[in-house]
């Protein structure tokens, strides 16, 4: 991560606490699981001379704080990451509710369901 920090493609955490109103809301009374954790991270890249390099570092960056964290936020969503790490045990609802309101599938989220 500090390597990419100091690099031509510098990145940076955004970091949303999840504090206040929103943990009025049980965690499995919508599709967000996270209420009752500490924040929400946003790895970011703008406009990276090198692609590969800028995904190395946002990669790189999970990696390192993996056993700390618990999982992610669909509006951030991130290639290769599963729908289940959204979701967590929301996940079977998401899809019911997804089945019943576009049977047709005609909606698309870009999240593997």
């Amino acid at each position: 991560m500090a390597a990419g920090s100091r690099s031509d493609t510098p990145g940076y955490v955004l970091i949303d606490p999840l504090n206040g109103a929103i943990r009025d809301t049980a965690p499995d009374d919508t599709a967000f699981p996270w209420r009752r954790h500490a924040a929400s991270l946003q790895w970011l890249v703008e406009s990276p001379a090198d692609p590969i390099a800028a995904r190395r570092w946002v990669t790189d960056a999970h990696r390192a704080l993996d056993t700390a964290t618990a999982g992610g936020y669909a509006n951030y969503a991130e290639p290769e990451t599963p729908p289940e790490r959204y979701f967590a045990d929301n996940l079977h609802r998401v899809r019911i509710i997804g089945r019943v309101v576009d049977p047709d599938r005609r909606l698309r989220s870009g999240l593997g369901f």
